[in-house]
Order: C-alpha cells, then structure tokens, then sequence
C-alpha cells in the first residue's frame, strides 16, 4: 500500500554538515559570549574584591583570535565574505573560465601558505608549558 510520496532521507554527509555548521555556530557564540562576559566580570571583581580576574587580559586577547576566525568560518560557508570579483561578472566564455581558474589557484596556494604557516606558529612560536589560566596556549592558538 502506497501511502504518498516517500521523503528522501538524508545522507550522512548532510547530517555531519549540519552537525558542524550547528558546530561552528556554537564555538562562534561561546566566543562572543566569553568576550562580553570576560570585562563585566572583571569590573564585578575589581569593585568587590578590589581585585581582577587573573590573566583576564591574556583571555580577552585569544578569545578575540577565536571570534575573529570562527567569523571567518561562518562567513565563508555562507559566502558573505569578501571577495576580491571587480570586473569578474563582465567576462564571458574562455577568459571567464581562466580568470576563474587563475584566481582559484591563488586562492588555494595563499590558503595552503597560510595553513602551513599557522600550523609551524602554533608548533613553533610557543612553549609546551605556557598556560593562559589553565589552558595551554598552543590549545587556545589552535584556531589558527
């Protein structure tokens, strides 16, 4: 017995692409949230404690990192980002597809450039026992 048509269901592709993107949202909140709340709490203990929340300064200062990439992130997947396109659109047929391929491949060399940078940075660049609070800093520069 037929009862309508049958919904499609959804791959696990999709279901681990909403997973992450569900993913990137959150981290992208956190971050957001810990940065508003990072200065108020400091403001709070300063005037009751006559004290601030040690490192706060070092807090503030990855956790704007954090936001800042994972901004990057979300833009990028719901391509609002900026893009570099003047005079692309007013192409047509061979030059378009060249001009597509070229600005790719710049893409994709500058990405490569800066991931690979990034990774030696975070490797490199700091301590195995720097903390930030407790958390060590090559943990909170993973972001990069």
């Amino acid at each position: 017995m037929n009862t309508g048509p049958r919904k499609p269901r959804g791959s696990r592709v999709g279901k681990a692409v909403r997973v992450f993107r569900i993913g990137e949202d959150l981290l992208g909140f956190s971050a957001i949230m810990l940065l508003t709340l990072f200065p108020v709490v400091e403001i709070v203990a300063r005037s009751l404690f006559r004290s601030g929340v040690h490192g706060s300064f070092r807090y503030i200062q990855h956790l704007v990192v954090w936001v800042t990439f994972t901004g990057g992130m979300i833009t990028s997947r719901e391509d609002r980002h900026l893009s570099l396109a003047a005079g692309f659109n007013a192409l047509s047929g061979a030059a378009r597809r060249w001009t597509g391929v070229a600005v790719q491949f710049v893409s994709v060399t500058v990405a490569t450039t800066l991931a690979w940078t990034s990774v030696s940075f975070v490797l490199l660049g700091f301590d195995p026992e720097a903390l930030i609070g407790i958390v060590p800093v090559r943990i909170a520069v993973l972001i990069i």
